[in-house]
């Protein structure tokens, strides 16, 4: 395999919101294929560029600004009312229209998905999991029924009338045994929701403009990725919010560290891959869920991240050097690395956000030291010795 072709993973080591589309960012070219490999259009990766452009991207590939390719993996949850709305936000402030591929096995989400879960989260009251409201798990759910499964791939092949069919289908039948499993039963104002006629016309609709703007490509040795020298996988969520590891129910219904991009990386005949775990400099939690080190009363600016009646207020607190050791050692311990060259690397962002003196726990203790000090102590504990700290919004504010 020819070593020029460049890979590297992008993953959050915390509750998500580590900096994840900064980074993405920074490592993508014209030439770059980002492969989202998890989670859907609920994530929300803010880039921002020296020359004033700003974009919070759900489905396309934080490498857009710099005209890299998005690939919506066999893994990702297409969301195609979304995506258009997101595809009109971008044309007012890119050159060109992004290329976007997508696998024809992605799931896609569909209005009943996501008004199940904005119901089932508003029932919940203050005991709410702290989901976005975006359908993310009720599109996994429902996939669960192979006759009430859409995918990329019936989008593109079916007929409307036969996607229509799915649809009543799915609005008629499943919702409302979905909806008595769950033991809620919606308001009327909900029930006029879920039964307007609207709802078909607007998702078929939306399909015809996402498949008008995307391109249906397998995976693995496709000429999607042979073209390309330069790959970026894109996490979302964070490994604490992992299907498998973190507190459940708050987490979310995917995989988020490197089981499905190893998966990717083998399917694409990679064999090499630097693995750039992020944090921030301090803790955040966007949701309910535990937070070890929750500190009552601290906030840093967060412009993405604003209060809303899903997930509430940001939460923040100190950086625990133990916990973050813990989950990455974890992510590389579960997997079958065998015939991959990987490049461990840690990144640290926010840097700028923070005092002279940054606090934070290792050992079970607390400890308040300087920048450099504070880097050298995540090194020991981590066994990570390469470290890239972010020290502003942008890719120039990188240091290597």
């Amino acid at each position: 395999m020819d070593k020029r072709r460049i890979a590297t993973a992008v993953i959050g080591a915390a509750w998500g919101d580590e900096g994840k589309g900064l980074l993405t960012d920074a490592f993508s070219t014209s030439s770059t294929v980002v492969i989202r490999h998890n989670s859907g259009a609920q994530a929300g990766h803010t880039v921002q560029t020296d020359d004033g452009r700003r974009h919070v991207f759900h489905h396309f590939g934080s490498g857009t600004f710099k005209g890299a390719t998005t690939y919506l993996s066999q893994f990702f949850v297409c969301n195609p009312i979304a995506f258009g709305a997101e595809k009109r936000a971008l044309a007012e402030i890119t050159n060109a229209p992004p290329v976007v591929y997508a696998h024809p096995d992605s799931l896609a989400t569909t209005p009943w998905d996501m008004m199940i879960n904005q119901i089932v989260e508003e029932a919940r009251g203050s005991a709410r999991h702290g989901s976005c409201g975006m359908g993310f798990n009720e599109t996994i759910q429902r996939s669960k029924h192979p006759e009430l499964t859409i995918t990329v791939r019936n989008i593109a092949q079916m007929a409307s009338i036969e996607l229509c069919g799915y649809l009543e289908r799915i609005r008629d039948d499943y919702v409302p045994a979905r909806l008595k499993a769950l033991g809620v039963t919606p308001s009327r104002t909900w029930q006029e929701r879920l039964a307007s006629p609207k709802n078909v016309s607007v998702f078929l609709d939306a399909c015809a403009d996402f498949l008008g703007a995307v391109g249906i490509a397998y995976g693995g040795k496709d000429s999607v990725f042979d073209a390309s020298d330069n790959f970026v996988f894109e996490g979302a969520q964070g490994l604490l919010l992992d299907a498998e590891r973190g507190a459940f129910p708050y987490v979310t219904n995917s995989r988020t560290g490197l089981t499905n991009i190893i998966t990717l990386v083998r399917e694409i005949g990679l064999d090499n891959l630097q693995v750039v775990h992020a944090t921030r400099a301090y803790a955040t939690r966007h949701g309910a869920g535990p937070f070890p080190r929750e500190v009552a009363g601290l906030r840093y600016e967060d412009k993405t991240n604003v209060p809303n009646e899903w997930q509430g207020t940001l939460r923040f607190g100190e950086s625990d050097a133990d916990l973050l050791s813990e989950v990455i050692h974890l992510d590389y311990k579960d997997q079958s690395l065998s015939g991959i060259e990987i490049k461990q690397r840690l990144a640290v962002t926010c840097m700028d956000q923070v005092g002279p003196s940054i606090s934070f726990w290792q050992n079970a203790a607390r400890k308040s030291v300087g920048h450099a000090d504070f880097l050298d102590c995540l090194r020991q504990r981590s066994g990570i010795q390469d470290i890239i700290t972010s020290h502003g919004p942008t890719r120039s504010t990188l240091s290597y």
